[in-house]
């Protein structure tokens, strides 16, 4: 690890501070072309933001491997960054899908018992014509302990709770459309604003088995009746309370299946064959840990733990007297604190340079500050 310490920004003045001002003052839209560059000019001394942390944070991180590399134990603790956007909603080696697709042999076992107050939400799309297929389902037999939905036809659903069954015409479910079978009440609607209800009688039961999506579990065996389709997302409550929240992915091992946001566990093919991938949803580079990025808005934690640092690294060097002051907190920093911070490293840099080979006793301190904006006082 090595670090140009010609980088180091030792000359701000108030000319900087007050380019900064002005422009600032005026409306972007406003800006020329001259007046853009001025900006950018101006930023670089007339604010601490994230390319000061990051210049600033890689000095010290580099004067710190040069101390313990010397056999000092300085408590120096590197700040992770608590980015906005730390990526996507899956765990790290998993790749979210806009859908998985079953092909008629490939379902998913939920793990999960409906009764008379379960909820389930999905998003699906039919890709051939059904025929008695189901698009979830369970029961112990005909009738008994039922819950879910066969697709009759591409027009044509069947409800199934507890003891009985209602059946209605809807549009083609090659078509997408939200499904919502919440206790009895099952409403099925589509983009273009059309929705149907099925209504069944209440009824009271608890399944012995577990809900089976794109295919039914009759009484813990699946049935020859798995349907083809995209299932895009699925929500499942029990009495209002969300205990499955499955997203359609890839995980590391290049399977395709649903995760479960709830409990964090990944469910894959429980039939034969694979499932289909859909394309796959970006999400944001990763960001490294340890690097400040223009959307990262440092916390008063974070600052604390910079000022801990300082601390830590000044007491392994004893400097002149005349040693830079650097501000006691991260509020109001002015220009010439701004300029100690950097001043001070390069001290540093310098004793350590004429010493080259030569142990070291003490410290010297710094102080970050700021964030997207964070703008000196003078």
């Amino acid at each position: 690890m090595n670090f140009d310490f010609s980088t180091l920004v030792t000359d701000r003045n108030q000319a900087d501070l007050d380019t900064l001002r002005a422009l600032l003052a005026v409306p972007l839209a406003d800006w020329t072309a001259e007046q853009l560059a001025e900006f950018n000019q101006a930023l670089s001394k007339g604010a601490y933001n994230y390319t000061d942390l990051n210049r600033v944070t890689a000095c010290m991180d580099y004067l710190n491997e040069v101390l313990t590399g010397l056999g000092y134990e300085t408590g120096y603790q590197r700040i992770a960054v608590p980015h906005q956007d730390a990526g996507g909603r899956l765990p790290s080696g998993y790749t979210e899908l806009q859908y998985i697709e079953s092909t008629g042999t490939q379902w998913i076992d939920t793990g999960f018992k409906p009764d008379q107050y379960t909820r389930v939400s999905l998003e699906f799309q039919a890709t051939s014509n059904p025929s008695n297929d189901w698009i979830l389902g369970v029961r112990k037999s005909t009738n008994v302990d039922s819950y879910g939905a066969m697709a009759g036809s591409s027009t044509s659903i069947t409800s199934w709770f507890g003891t009985a069954s209602v059946t209605k015409t809807v549009s083609p479910i090659t078509n997408r459309f939200n499904f919502d079978k919440n206790k009895e009440e099952t409403t099925i609607s589509y983009d273009d604003g059309e929705s149907v209800i099925i209504s069944n009688s209440p009824s009271e039961f608890k399944s012995e088995y577990n809900l089976f999506l794109l295919n039914i579990n009759l009484a813990d065996s699946p049935a020859n009746a798995a349907i083809s389709g995209r299932l895009y997302s699925c929500k499942i409550y029990s009495d209002e309370q969300l205990v499955r929240d499955f997203i359609p992915c890839i995980n590391p091992d290049g399977i395709i299946g649903l995760y479960d946001l709830e409990h964090s566990i990944f469910y894959e093919n429980a039939g034969t064959g694979n499932f289909v991938s859909g394309p796959e949803i970006y999400e944001p580079e990763p960001k490294d840990d340890y690097t400040w990025y223009e959307d990262d808005v440092p916390t008063n934690a974070e600052m604390t733990q910079y000022l801990q640092n300082v601390t830590a690294l000044q007491s392994a060097l004893e400097l002149s007297e005349g040693t830079f002051l650097v501000s006691e907190d991260m509020v109001g920093l002015t220009l010439t604190e701004a300029n100690n911070i950097e001043q001070l490293l390069e001290e540093i840099n310098d004793y350590f340079t004429a010493l080259q080979a030569v142990f070291l006793r003490s410290g010297m301190a710094w102080v970050v500050s700021g964030g997207p904006e964070f703008y000196f006082s003078n």
